[in-house]
């Protein structure tokens, strides 16, 4: 659980640190020159907004690559299907990008391959189990569609703690083991990832997602194999190796945003777009409601008075200058 909180607290400094690199990039419609001064978006209330989410999924695996003692290449290998649970905290940089870190915990997988060579000292099917944790950084891009439906695609890069279980050799060489095992192993790799899927809005500021997520996990290495017959007891095997671990998980979460009390900001699912000040002011003097601020000006438009317009008739197109109500 410590090490849960520390990394993301970690990744929390992290995605703080980024503000000035989306600052920069004046995604929000500032006035003095913005890319979207055309079509000004509500900007968020406070400088940084952040929210919290928990993931569930369920996940299978290609066939791996298992090597033993470096020189024997093991058939019929197989991770089993598992399920994964965590969370995390991220913040959204734009109206279309966001970022958060997430930890997950994977439950232990069953783990098969049979070293078939004839010439090995304890041919047969190894068993065991694996399990991991796997901290990611990820980005998303969300595709507004003016709906409650948010679609994205994602990427993450991070690392993952892998560890095997205990496990026992299946005798098909009639070799008289009246016992075997293998020992447990763990490693560190780095870990990479892959998402596309949805968020439905079901409320304000609460996103049911749902998603596939292609995850990469390196590999990893058991303790040595160890056989007992009638002579003692014997290591015949120092690492079995587990390589090339993929995943294929299908996720289910919710997400749920963070915001000051003067946010003005809807979600990506129901932002709206003001239309552009005239006067070049961008959005910051506008409400959401399209009004200005208490005691500014609000800019209407009327008609132009022409030489042929009759008395008391505003020109077409002249901006008026009124009292906000």
């Amino acid at each position: 659980m410590k090490a849960f909180c520390a990394t993301l607290a970690l990744g929390a400094a992290l995605l703080t640190g980024s503000v000035a690199v989306a600052n920069a990039a004046d995604l929000y419609g500032a006035p003095g020159g913005s890319i979207k001064d055309a079509t000004p978006v509500i900007p968020y209330g406070s400088p940084m907004s952040w929210y919290i989410r928990g993931d569930i999924g369920w996940a299978s695996h290609d066939n791996p690559v298992m090597v033993e003692d470096g020189i024997y290449d093991l058939v019929e290998t197989k991770i089993g299907r598992n399920w994964t649970y965590g969370g995390g905290i991220g913040r959204y940089f734009s109206p279309s990008v966001r970022g958060d870190i997430t930890v997950d915990v994977r439950t232990e997988a069953d783990v098969r391959g049979r070293l078939a060579d004839p010439g090995a000292t304890a041919p047969g099917t190894r068993h065991f189990g694996l399990k991991s944790t796997v901290t990611l950084f990820n980005l998303y891009y969300d595709f507004d569609t003016r709906t409650r439906f948010t679609p994205y695609i994602g990427a993450g890069l991070g690392f993952a703690h892998l560890k095997t279980t205990t496990g026992t050799i299946t005798d098909t060489c009639g070799c008289g083991f009246t016992s075997t095992s293998i020992a447990t192993g763990s490693d560190w790799h780095v870990a990479g990832a892959l998402m596309a899927g949805f968020a439905f809005t079901v409320r304000d500021r609460v996103h049911l997602d749902a998603g596939y997520r292609f995850l990469y996990l390196g590999e990893v290495a058991t303790g040595p194999v160890t056989t007992t017959n009638a002579l003692g007891t014997a290591m015949i095997s120092k690492d079995p190796t587990v390589e090339d671990i993929h995943a294929h998980e299908f996720r289910l979460g919710l997400r749920m945003d963070i915001r000051s009390r003067t946010d003005t900001a809807p979600t990506p699912s129901t932002r709206r777009m003001l239309p552009a000040d005239p006067f070049g002011r961008g959005s910051e003097d506008q409400r959401p409601d399209g009004r200005g601020r208490p005691g500014s000006l609000s800019i209407s438009r009327s008609r132009k008075r022409t030489a042929s317009s009759p008395p008391g008739e505003t020109p077409r197109g002249a901006p008026v200058l009124s009292p906000d109500a």
